[in-house]
C-alpha cells in the first residue's frame, strides 16, 4: 500500500517513521505561511507566518503539514496524537483520530488542543501528530424495531464492564 504525498511547500518535512517497526509516520508542523488558533472564548486568530505559535490554555490550533496526501480508495489516513506531546505537554489531536478520506485533495491540517492551564508553544518543524493508513470497512445502516439478541450478561453504560 502507498500513501501519495504532494508538497505544498518545497521545504515541508517529509513524514517519517521513528523506527522501522513503528506503526505510524510522524507529522511535522509547517508554520512559515501562518495558521489558525482558536481561543477558549471562540475568537479565531489568524497567525502570521512564524516559527513558533502559542496555543493558549484550553485553546485549539489548526496546524498545516505542508503536504497533500492521497491513499488508495477503501482506506483513510488517520491522524493520531503523539504520546510524548500528549503526556509531556498536554497537547492532543482534537478529533482523534482526524480522518483524511481517500478523495480529499487539499493540504492536510492537524487540529490540536491544549488541555493544560498554560499556553504551549508549537514550533515550525515540530512533530505534532502521527499518521497511519487504515482500512475502511464498507457498511450499511439498517433500522430495526429491536436489536438482534446477544448472549451476554453485560448491561449498563460507561465503565460498566468492570463492575462486579
Amino acid at each position: 500500500m502507498k500513501i501519495e504525498l504532494e508538497r505544498v511547500y518545497q521545504d515541508a518535512i517529509t513524514p517519517v517513521k521513528g523506527s522501522t517497526s513503528a506503526a505510524c509516520y510522524d507529522l511535522h508542523a509547517y508554520l512559515q505561511n501562518g495558521c489558525k488558533v482558536i481561543h477558549p472564548d471562540g475568537v479565531v486568530q489568524e497567525c502570521e507566518p512564524d516559527y513558533a505559535v502559542d496555543i493558549p490554555a484550553g485553546g485549539r490550533m489548526l496546524v498545516p503539514t505542508g503536504w497533500k496526501m492521497r491513499c488508495p480508495e477503501g482506506y483513510s489516513i488517520d491522524f493520531l496524537p503523539r504520546s510524548g506531546l500528549s503526556f509531556k505537554e498536554g497537547v492532543s489531536v482534537v478529533n482523534t483520530p482526524g480522518v483524511i478520506d481517500w478523495d480529499y485533495s487539499d493540504q492536510c491540517y492537524v487540529a490540536l488542543i491544549n488541555h493544560t492551564n498554560n499556553s504551549v508553544v508549537i514550533t515550525h518543524g515540530q512533530r505534532i501528530a502521527q499518521m497511519r493508513l487504515s482500512p475502511v470497512i464498507p457498511t450499511e445502516l439498517e433500522e430495526v424495531t429491536e436489536l438482534s439478541p446477544v448472549v451476554s450478561n453485560r448491561a449498563g453504560g460507561f465503565g460498566s464492564s468492570g463492575k462486579q
